[in-house]
């Protein structure tokens, strides 16, 4: 019986290719030198190393986005779109020792436009309904953050500062950060932390504020405005929080994260990365996301150890046909079947039953 790890990873597998994205596979390792030429954009900067056959550097791959920019075709009006399942090797964050942790997610790459953006977070939602209805993506722009910084005209050590409240939605450090500005950019700044809501919502509340200050915010509302109208089903689920920051030297455009009830961090994460994709002399932007699929195991929905819907006690004298032709009847109506003469292992099934001739009772 199937876990429900693998019954998500196989419902993903069918929705990125019903999308056009195309399966990708790498080997398990690539050089150092391009992992080391981009260490601030991995989840964790330390990386697993070995000396190849030839003397050449290697790596255990930490990560997979810069592998698929590096094979995807560079051509100008080309979307390369691709989808992954993958161990990666890495030190989590609050661990102390490497891990493989398994991923699975698309990437985007090319010339790219709001559509591509919209569905990689249509596809990001649809993801996370695979593994339970009650989710949350919470979504901002790079674009619009570093607009309104841009504009306050603070110092690199201002900067730095506001980024790190806001991340942490520290309201006061925010406040302290801006304390020189005039009140209309101050309370521009400041809605960078106090506006949240529906995106739909949110973004009229980011007008009303006055935080669309030049043409940095004005394309990245546009864009958020595009995918909350694309959103259909799940615009309900999509929240404007800028308090999703990544690292601002390789992502310029949405970022994201999702959230499954019953897993105490992001289950997803994602946005864009075009000036990773200029650093590494590529044409064009790129959008994607990883599902960080261990994570599912968190969810307790009484999936682990089930092993069959239906224990099967035989007498040890039972006609290995009869018992055959028992276990075909039930598969027949979607059942798995665990066949044992004993209860022993009754907990890893659903329901015992007992094979009589060709009738079965229910043992309670």
């Amino acid at each position: 019986m199937k876990t429900l790890n693998e019954r998500v990873l196989d419902t993903l597998s069918e929705l990125y290719r019903a999308y056009g994205y195309a399966k990708y596979k790498m080997s398990g390792f690539e050089e150092y030198d391009l992992y080391a030429a981009n260490r601030d954009f991995l989840v964790s900067g330390q990386i697993l190393t070995f000396t190849g056959a030839d003397g050449r550097l290697m790596a255990l791959k930490p990560d997979i986005t810069m592998s698929i920019i590096k094979d995807a075709e560079n051509e100008n009006g080309r979307v390369d779109k691709y989808f992954y399942s993958e161990n990666v090797y890495r030190v989590p964050s609050g661990a102390h020792e490497f891990r493989e942790i398994m991923q699975t997610g698309i990437e985007c790459v090319g010339d790219i436009g709001d559509y591509d953006r919209a569905e990689a977070v249509f596809l990001a939602c649809r993801s996370l309904s695979a593994v339970s209805e009650d989710f949350v993506v919470d979504i901002s722009h790079m674009g619009l953050v570093s607009g309104v910084l841009d504009e306050a005209g603070l110092d690199e050590a201002e900067r730095a500062a506001a980024i790190e409240a806001l991340k942490s939605k520290n309201r006061g450090a925010l406040a302290a950060a801006c304390a020189e500005l005039d009140n209309g950019m101050k309370n521009a700044v400041m809605g960078l932390v106090e506006v949240c809501g529906t995106l739909s919502d949110a973004i009229e509340a980011v007008e009303s504020r006055g935080m669309n200050v030049n043409e940095k915010t004005a394309a990245a509302l546009l864009t958020l405005r595009r995918i909350a109208d694309a959103a259909g089903e799940s615009a309900d689920k999509l929240r404007l929080d800028f308090s999703v920051v990544h690292d601002m030297n390789y992502y310029d455009g949405i970022v994201f994260a999702g959230y499954v009830l019953g897993i105490p961090e992001s289950l997803l994460r994602g946005g864009e990365y075009g000036r990773l994709i200029r650093k590494m002399g590529r044409e064009g932007s790129a959008v994607g996301f990883a599902v960080y699929t261990d994570l599912i195991d968190l969810i307790d929905k009484g999936e682990r150890g089930i092993d069959a819907d239906i224990l099967l006690v035989c007498d040890s004298d039972a006609e290995p046909c009869a018992v055959a032709d028992a276990v075909e009847r039930l598969r027949a109506l979607g059942r798995t079947v665990l066949v044992q003469r004993s209860l022993a292992g009754r907990e890893r099934c659903r329901k015992a039953m007992r094979l009589s001739g060709r009738r079965f009772e229910e043992i309670e």
